[in-house]
Formats: structure tokens, sequence, C-alpha cells
């Protein structure tokens, strides 16, 4: 995941494709993002809610690894949201939108960040008094 996959013609050395490699939270097992609540309360109608991003990767990958992690806004290099470990939670997200995303990211000992998980927020009226 976070990769970039090229397809080069053999003989020309032309690239043919590009793609980007992403996984979702969803497709991962021991890889919880998550917002609570969810789905996000948008009880006055002005299309924004409030809840927080919890995470949780204590049993994500092969063996547990002790992970620097960010959460960030809109877009993998978006404004930081929160950071922690294997597993945290942010302040209340208070502009929070139907389809909003947040990412996780993986900091590596360079700083450099790779995507683990995206969550796209999803609002609803159906839990307001």
């Amino acid at each position: 995941h976070g990769r970039t996959l090229v397809l080069v013609d053999r003989d020309t050395g032309a690239e043919l494709a590009r793609a980007q490699a992403r996984v979702d939270a969803a497709g991962c097992p021991g890889l919880d993002l998550r917002l609570d609540p969810a789905p996000v309360p948008d009880c006055d109608g002005d299309g924004r809610g409030t809840a927080r991003a919890r995470w949780d990767l204590s049993g994500f990958g092969e063996r547990p690894v002790q992970r620097s992690l960010r959460l960030r806004r809109d877009t993998p290099d978006g404004a930081l949201v929160a950071a922690g470990g294997n597993v945290g939670f942010s302040a209340p997200l208070p502009w929070l939108t139907h389809g909003r995303q947040l990412w996780l990211m993986q900091v590596g000992g360079d700083g450099t960040e790779v995507p683990l998980a995206r969550l796209d927020a999803t609002l609803t009226r159906a839990s307001c008094p």
C-alpha cells in the first residue's frame, strides 16, 4: 500500500499505465479506524457533525510493531488532526461533513508518511431527537 505501480513497454520504455496502491481499513484484519459516534449525527441540519476518530492497530500485521501514526484531514498530506501510537483517538472533530476523508498515516524513521487507511465520514439525522 502507498506504492505507485508503473507498467512500462519492454521494447520502447514508454509508460503504458500507472496506478496507486491503497488499502482501506475495511480490508485489513487487525486495523480498526472509526468515528465515534458513527454515523455522525447532524441534528441541526447544517451538514456538519462532531465525532472523535479512533484507531487501533494492536492486531495489525504478522507481528506486533510499535508504530508512529498521524491522522490527516482530506488528503494524505492534509492538515494534521491527531498523532499517536498503535492505539489512539482525536479530540472532537466539529467540522465533519458527509464524505469528508480522514487518512491514517504511518510515519517512517525518516519522517516520510505512508497511508495505512482512509475513512469517509457518514452523517445522519436518524439518531437525532
